[in-house]
């Protein structure tokens, strides 16, 4: 992921990188959090599931906040 990162920042110019994961995903979310994605809030109800509609997290990076060292 830091790869994809980094080339969308470097290579693709992007400004901003954001990234959405089912909000009981923790594994992903940790993932996200150690790379320096911030939470931008839950999306709820966003995702169709077996059992009506799942909440989805929100998270982004910035070009700035991926250049500071973590």
């Amino acid at each position: 992921m830091r790869q994809l990162v980094d080339r969308l920042f470097a290579r693709e110019g992007a400004e901003r990188v954001q990234a959405s994961t089912a909000a009981d995903n923790m594994a992903m979310r940790r993932v996200l959090e150690k790379l320096g994605f911030v939470n931008e809030g839950t999306l709820r109800a966003f995702m169709p599931a077996d059992e009506g509609r799942d909440d989805y997290v929100l998270y982004a990076v910035t070009r700035p906040e991926w250049a500071t060292p973590r």
